[in-house]
């Protein structure tokens, strides 16, 4: 696989959509804490001890964006991943050394990037799950960024 390097324009693109979705983000965890606090005020255990579980594993689930989030097209698929792990993964299995396929394989639930590698009788495949759907909406537009085939 072979990356390019992100434009300027590109890399500011990115900056914007992500502020964006973590000032949206830390909105929606302060008014989940916030619920929190008013439920704990109330005097039905059973009740309260319910909803507090459901709150605290929706807020534990809302995690910021990090890195700087892409969309890669591989042979027309396209998936929402980290553009600095993978051009991290690019530099440690250099072509040079490593022969390498990548495919993008769909569940119901979730996308991940399959990463083939090998050289001699050493072998191995990396998956990298596509970002939280959640993340998805609220990033919008983003860079396109295409993979190629290493040979």
């Amino acid at each position: 696989m072979l990356l390019r390097a992100l434009t300027s324009d590109e890399l500011a693109e990115i900056k914007t959509a992500k502020n964006a979705a973590n000032k949206f983000i830390q909105a929606k965890q302060k008014e989940i804490k916030e619920r929190m606090i008013a439920i704990q005020k109330q005097d039905d255990l059973l009740f309260k001890k319910a909803i507090l579980d459901k709150l605290a594993k929706n807020l534990e689930q809302l995690k910021p964006i990090k890195g700087r989030p892409v969309i890669v097209d591989v042979d027309g698929d396209r998936i929402y991943l980290d553009y600095d792990l993978l051009k991290k993964l690019d530099r440690n299995l250099n072509p040079r050394i490593w022969h390498r396929t990548v495919c993008v394989a769909r569940t119901f639930e979730k996308a991940y990037l399959i990463i083939h590698y090998h050289r001699d009788e050493h072998y191995g495949d990396i998956e990298l799950y596509e970002l939280p759907s959640y993340q998805i909406e609220l990033l919008g537009d983003l860079p396109i960024v295409d993979m190629k085939e290493s040979d």
